[in-house]
């Protein structure tokens, strides 16, 4: 198959882009091989690669917009006057986030289709990010929607059915388990890692070789016991008996912002 999809959510210059797919399948229990095996039902492999795109953003994105603002004009006091200013950074670059996308997988029945296992393995390569990413604050904008960076997933997914019972009374049973890894592969033309902010602090730290959306912090060690483990320990300025006691990453003797590390990254190990 292949797509070719335009939205207006991007600059001019790549609103468009084109998408192909194909995969494979082979039924090896149809095969004239495999008709002595009576045990099994179906034995099927399976193979796919496709690209996909991701428009999920914001509509104007691209463009320069305006927004309203007072200004105080004239001689003496002055008057106040309306006026516009540029609010958002203008991009006619801005296109779509890339997926490629490689599938590889297996499908079995045995006993009278009683027993079926499905077993698939996937690597998921995302380039182009849409991200709201800083900017020089030169440039009169703090932050500003780019296509930048690259990001792996890639995994095993397990699936068992069984028919433990097939008589009135049934029973069957359905198990499946996931193991996704997520990795940072570039990250713009400097490299620089990305903080995500919660309530003026960087709570998120995104880097080249390390999960998306770290969790980043203070490591919590313990709890101050008393004024003379308060005295021996590293702190900060306004630290107490009884406040959480911080690990000093950098081992220069002060808690500061410079012993903020990864404390973790929200994808389980497994699911």
């Amino acid at each position: 198959t292949i797509r070719r999809d335009g939205s207006s959510r991007f600059g001019a210059n790549n609103k468009w882009g084109t998408f192909p797919s194909v995969s494979a399948g082979w039924r090896i229990s149809d095969e004239s091989f495999m008709r002595g095996i009576n045990w099994m039902d179906e034995l099927r492999l399976r193979a796919s690669y496709g690209v996909t795109g991701n428009n999920f953003i914001g509509n104007y994105a691209h463009i320069a917009l305006l927004s309203a603002q007072n200004y105080i004009l004239g001689t003496g006091s002055g008057q106040e006057v309306n006026g516009l200013y540029p609010s958002t950074f203008g991009n006619v670059n801005l296109g779509w986030e890339m997926n490629k996308q490689l599938d590889l997988g297996f499908e079995l029945s045995v006993f009278n289709n009683r027993v079926s296992l499905t077993a698939d393995y996937y690597d998921k390569r995302t380039s182009k990010l849409l991200l709201n990413v800083p900017v020089p604050s030169l440039t009169g904008f703090t932050t500003a929607t780019q296509n930048i960076g690259k990001i792996r997933n890639h995994g095993i997914e397990l699936s068992l059915a069984t028919k433990n019972t097939v008589g009135a009374f049934k029973w069957n049973t359905d198990i499946n388990v996931s193991f996704n890894r997520n990795k940072v592969l570039a990250l713009g033309p400097e490299g620089a890692p990305i903080f995500g902010n919660y309530q003026l602090n960087s709570s998120h730290k995104t880097e080249i070789g390390q999960p998306m959306g770290n969790f980043y912090g203070y490591k919590v060690i313990g709890v101050y016991q008393d004024e003379a483990d308060l005295e021996k320990s590293p702190k900060f300025a306004d630290s107490r008996p009884g406040h959480l006691k911080f690990e000093d990453i950098n081992g220069d003797g002060v808690l500061s912002t410079d012993d903020r590390t990864i404390l973790g990254n929200p994808f389980p190990d497994r699911t």
